[in-house]
């Protein structure tokens, strides 16, 4: 969601008590920096695409830091280079915490201590990904037509 302020303010309310440095950083982090230097840079949600749109919520998750982190196909509306980009930043982010990722892009969750592979809104496997290749079920055979 964006309110009908700047991109700065928009960062900011992931945690307002933040300093302009700390808002500065996260929107780098979130491939955001380009669009703080311009001042009167006003958010138009019509307007803004959906990758601009969770490249902000993810630079708010940034500033607010929160012990628990929820992320539902976070990066899934960005071009390729800045899903590479920011995924890398997330995963940094995400040590220390517990995290949970929902999402349709295997890429995203290879390296996660427990994979839980739902079909249609049934647990069929789960496991880290070496496990799940081995077991040859249904993990196996989508990571096998998405590397195709």
């Amino acid at each position: 969601m964006l309110f009908k302020r700047g991109l700065y303010e928009n960062i900011l309310y992931g945690n307002l008590e933040a300093s302009r440095n700390d808002v500065f950083n996260v929107a780098n982090k979130a491939a955001l920096r380009e669009f703080l230097n311009e001042k009167e840079f006003n958010l138009n949600e019509k307007s803004s695409s959906q990758g601009e749109k969770q490249r902000i919520s993810i630079a708010r998750t940034f500033l607010k830091n929160p012990a628990i982190l929820l992320l539902d196909d976070a990066t899934s509306s960005l071009d390729h280079d800045s899903e590479k980009e920011i995924r890398k930043k997330i995963i940094q982010f995400q040590k220390g915490r517990t995290s949970v990722y929902v999402t349709h892009r295997l890429s995203n969750i290879i390296n996660y201590d427990i994979i839980f592979f739902m079909d249609k809104g049934t647990l069929v496997e789960q496991g880290n990904h070496n496990e799940l290749i081995e077991k040859r079920g249904n993990y196996y055979n989508l990571y096998i037509i998405s590397e195709k």
